[in-house]
């Protein structure tokens, strides 16, 4: 009988515990103190940084042929190809102006335009600076 008592009483200890704890006020998981130690993602890089360069969004990485000569153009930066290179993305460019995409499709470039390593053709995004 003692054990029997022993028991409820720390059933109703028990009990009384999880009640006072379910009768505390929540706070929202939308309070300043809640996301203290996030991380705020305030871009959508959505394409990555091989699609067209939209207002708000990176500038588009590839291959630029402008003035007779071809170059990587990166972050609107553009950087002169004089001899063959191979970019990590896949992609190959000969000194002819033959460039190979990772997909082994073949492209060639117009004066004033240029291709993204995912092999979107666009005119070369105004104001990149070139040597």
């Amino acid at each position: 009988m003692k054990r029997f008592r022993s028991l409820r009483y720390l059933g109703a200890i028990g009990a009384s515990a999880l009640l006072s704890t379910a009768c505390e006020p929540s706070r929202s998981r939308f309070a300043a103190e809640s996301q203290a130690n996030h991380i705020a993602e305030t871009t959508d890089y959505e394409g990555g940084r091989t699609k067209p360069d939209y207002e708000g969004r990176l500038s588009p990485e590839g291959i630029a042929h402008a003035h007779g000569h071809y170059y990587y153009v990166r972050n609107g930066q553009g950087t002169l190809l004089t001899s063959r290179q191979r970019f990590v993305e896949g992609a190959t460019f000969d000194k002819g102006g033959r460039i190979m995409l990772a997909d082994g499709s073949l492209v060639r470039l117009a004066d004033g335009d240029m291709v993204t390593f995912g092999g979107d053709r666009m005119p070369m995004p105004p104001g990149t600076r070139l040597p």
